[in-house]
């Protein structure tokens, strides 16, 4: 059984809601210009930080068409 990491999860939750404000219009551009690369940057780093490397390509294919692609198309439909 893996472990969480909590202080990824809440950076992650935490860059999340900076990228969500970055769509919203009432913003202001000085601000926008600072937290939108940073936050965004930061949430992909830790993104590939907690990202497993042990998993073969064909693995990784078939988990992802398991748990993106078929549901995608089921509730597309």
């Amino acid at each position: 059984m893996k472990k969480r990491v909590h202080w990824v999860d809440v950076c992650k939750a935490i860059s999340i809601f900076f990228v969500v404000l970055t769509h919203f219009e009432i913003k202001n551009s000085a601000i926008n210009a600072f937290y939108s690369p940073f936050f965004l940057c930061l949430f992909f780093f830790l993104s590939g930080y907690m990202h497993n490397g042990n998993i073969n390509f064909k693995k990784f294919l078939v988990k992802k068409t398991k748990t993106l692609l078929f549901p995608w198309f089921f509730f597309s439909i």
